[in-house]
């Protein structure tokens, strides 16, 4: 599995302190860390409690695992079409071997496989093009 797809439970629901909610409240609790005395544990809850029912606390988790989302999904896409496009390389390259080493004998001794051939060639090269662009076409979304 892709690595980035393995930490989204631990960074969107972890409370550890690298996780967004650990990066989102670091502030808070270094505040809360910082109140000493009488009436501290109190102080210290009020500053965690009211840190964590706070709306915008919510909204920059949800824009920033958001942002992880769309950047591990941007990764994985660009993985993905590279591989594709490296296949359809190796594939072309297969059939341009074939259709040379095979075409000058068969064509010598069968007329009507190397119009054949022609044919499935002109129509893989074709199909390779669509794909091609198609590819091409996710990259630019």
């Amino acid at each position: 599995m892709f690595l980035g797809l393995q930490l989204i439970p631990t960074n969107a629901f972890s409370p550890i302190r690298t996780s967004i909610i650990g990066e989102l409240m670091e502030a808070h609790y270094n505040s809360a860390s910082m109140e000493h005395g009488k009436g501290s544990d109190g102080r210290r809850k009020r500053i965690i409690s009211s840190s964590y029912g706070s709306p915008s606390l919510i909204k920059d988790h949800r824009r920033r695992f958001r942002d992880q989302l769309i950047s591990i999904s941007e990764k994985l896409q660009q993985e993905i079409i590279d591989a594709v496009a490296q296949q359809a390389t190796f594939i072309e390259t297969n059939l341009n071997t074939l259709r040379h080493e095979n075409a000058i004998l068969e064509s010598e001794r069968n007329p009507e496989f190397q119009k054949r051939l022609e044919t499935e060639v002109t129509r893989v090269k074709g199909e390779m093009r669509t794909l091609i662009a198609a590819i091409d076409d996710l990259s630019i979304v």
